[in-house]
């Protein structure tokens, strides 16, 4: 009894520590939670929010305090109608697929991009339901991205031809 008590903790000790040694909050920023996927950066001399992605147009945006800029979307989509002559593939599910926001600054400008958003042939793999959170005074423009076979983020400046 007591044996078993003493590797239960030992075991509980364990998994705390994993937790503590894990991923900071940084690194686990674009996993798939809630049903969905996040990011966050600083909006420390940001005056301008540019998205990019296949859905940007209907993204909400919600003006909240605080000192970063987060998004929020949901993988969707998949590879429906394809059928490979690979007995053994497989379609990947949209959580899976490498979805993601990715950012870079030009000047006072944040240019926030989809990455891995696809739409080609039998296979759409999308983020909807997107939602951009950020500070008063900050102006938010939204792009739609032409989706293609090519899910590469596009993080070129503002107004390029």
């Amino acid at each position: 009894m007591i044996l078993a008590a003493n590797a239960k903790r030992a075991a509980l000790l364990a998994a705390l520590l994993v937790a503590a040694c894990g991923p900071s909050g940084a690194e686990r920023a674009g996993k798939v939670a809630r049903g969905g996927l996040t990011r966050a950066w600083p909006a420390t001399g940001i005056k301008r929010v540019l998205l990019r992605a296949g859905f940007a147009p209907e993204a909400t945006v919600a003006v909240r305090a605080g000192d970063t800029i987060e998004i929020f979307g949901q993988p969707s989509g998949g590879a429906a109608g394809y059928h490979s002559p690979d007995p053994k593939w497989k379609e990947t599910s949209a959580a899976d697929w490498g979805l993601d926001f990715v950012a870079d600054t030009h000047g006072d400008v944040l240019v926030v991009s989809s990455k891995n958003e696809i739409a080609y042939i039998h296979h759409a793999y999308t983020l909807r339901e997107v939602t951009l959170a950020v500070p008063p005074g900050i102006e938010v423009t939204r792009e739609r991205r032409a989706l293609s076979g090519n899910g590469a983020p596009d993080l070129s400046p503002p107004g390029r031809p």
